[in-house]
């Protein structure tokens, strides 16, 4: 409001740069809206010759990012990851894994099953959210007791992933 003032012209030049920041781009992190925002005011304060607010605001918010990575302010301790099984269909192939994954993940849904076309295999989508020092070594090996005949594949990191 300090840089905007009274001034309309600033007002509507706010306005429109947002609105070409916000369709141009698919903003998925409320980070990243923050960020857009900070360098926004920055970039207004120092074009407007408001030098001292835009030192001063870019401290503060360094400052503060510094202080929220450090004690992992928000994180959840957790990361999702999507886990593809591909196996000999079998009876009750929907829960034959279920006892696996209730004990190497804190959470998993079954996103999809696709059959092949000669109708002898099945492959299986979960999506499972797991501790973030999380090792695919036990799960595999416990995947594997159950049928040493599978194919499977764990995609996903520390980000977000979107399906």
């Amino acid at each position: 409001m300090l840089i905007i003032g009274s001034n309309i012209a600033r007002a509507f030049s706010l306005v429109g740069a947002l609105s070409i920041i916000r369709f141009r781009n698919a903003v998925k992190d409320p980070r990243d809206v923050a960020f857009i925002f900070l360098v926004m005011g920055v970039g207004m304060a120092c074009g407007t010759g408001f030098y001292a607010v835009a030192v001063l605001l870019t401290a503060i918010v360094g400052l503060a990012v510094i202080f929220m990575t450090i004690t992992r302010f928000g994180s959840l301790g957790s990361v999702e990851r999507i886990i593809r099984i591909k196996a000999p269909i079998a009876r009750n192939f929907e829960h034959i894994f279920d006892d696996v994954l209730r004990k190497f993940t804190q959470s998993f849904h079954l996103l999809s099953v696709e059959a092949s076309r000669a109708g002898t295999e099945v492959e299986l989508v979960f999506s499972v959210r797991v501790p973030e020092n999380f090792g695919v070594e036990p799960l595999l090996e416990a995947l594997g007791n159950v049928n040493d005949r599978l194919k499977v594949q764990i995609v996903g990191s520390a980000n977000t992933i979107d399906l």
